[in-house]
């Protein structure tokens, strides 16, 4: 919750340079933290307001932060002071959108219905392997659920591929898995 949803961690020793990422779930409206660096108080904090996330952060005198905020754009660092941004909530706007193997992590994540369809799916075959996707998994925009899964067998992935379409109301053919042969 710290490091993730809040968003505070150390991009350095000592946190003379934090890493700002809040990643606001949609069950939450608002989260925040802090930590009593050597330099002084870091924090962070966001809160919904409508179809905004308002973030705020404080970055100890003598210290940086590289930012990243909740809508996507691209990081950003900054100085010592006080901060606020005014960003879009992308995860309401993509709060009813389709989801598939092919989607974000994060998307996944904030779905609690795709992340569920998704860990049972995974438990009805390895419970063991439904509790590490559960305690590894990490909530990226970057990386495709498929990827997240690249060591899941391929009938077990088809399987995921089926819940989260049937999830979406959406009937599209799930591709095979195996490898192509060229």
């Amino acid at each position: 919750m710290h490091r993730t949803v809040a968003g505070l961690a150390p991009a350095a020793p000592g946190y003379r340079k934090q890493h700002i990422a809040p990643r606001p779930l949609r069950s939450l409206q608002h989260a925040g933290t802090s930590h009593e660096t050597p330099y002084g108080l870091a924090s962070v904090a966001w809160k919904r307001s409508g179809e905004r996330i308002l973030v705020e952060a404080v970055v100890p005198p003598g210290t940086t932060a590289v930012v990243s905020l909740p809508d996507g754009s691209e990081e950003f660092e900054v100085g010592s002071g006080r901060y606020a941004w005014d960003v879009p909530d992308v995860a309401s706007a993509a709060a009813h959108g389709a989801v598939s193997l092919d989607s974000p992590l994060s998307a996944i994540m904030d779905d609690p219905g795709a992340y569920a369809a998704v860990w049972q799916a995974i438990d009805a075959h390895d419970p063991a392997a439904a509790a590490q996707f559960r305690k590894d998994t990490v909530w990226y925009r970057q990386t495709s659920l498929n990827q997240g899964l690249i060591f899941t067998p391929a009938p077990i992935k088809r399987e995921i591929g089926s819940a989260l379409s049937a999830l979406s109301g959406t009937r599209t053919d799930v591709p095979s898995l195996a490898p192509r042969e060229h």
